[in-house]
């Protein structure tokens, strides 16, 4: 199972940091900020990048970190035809196919 992320904010460094995962467990984050792409995420050494380089490829779930922004997001890639299964964590753990 491959397993990415979508939104690098404060609340995915809290989380995954308080879970203690790393990349063995989450391949990178997706961030439209230019400023957090190319670098890691806190406290970890999961890579950040940009929505045009992970290209068609999302992972078979993908942990949407900036839950607030999770229709907005699922709407955005929805162009993508990827077969990700959306996953959002806060405030109820929810799965999106």
């Amino acid at each position: 199972m491959k397993l990415t992320g979508y939104g690098a904010s404060a609340k995915a460094v809290m989380l995954i940091n308080l879970l203690g995962l790393s990349k063995k467990n989450i391949q990178f984050i997706v961030d439209n900020t230019k400023n957090k792409q190319d670098n890691l995420l806190p406290g970890t050494n999961i890579p950040i990048i940009s929505p045009k380089k992970s290209k068609d490829y999302l992972g078979s779930f993908c942990v949407i970190f900036s839950w607030n922004f999770a229709k907005e997001i699922i709407l955005k890639e929805k162009n993508r035809n990827l077969k990700t299964k959306w996953v959002i964590p806060i405030p109820k753990l929810k799965l999106i196919k």
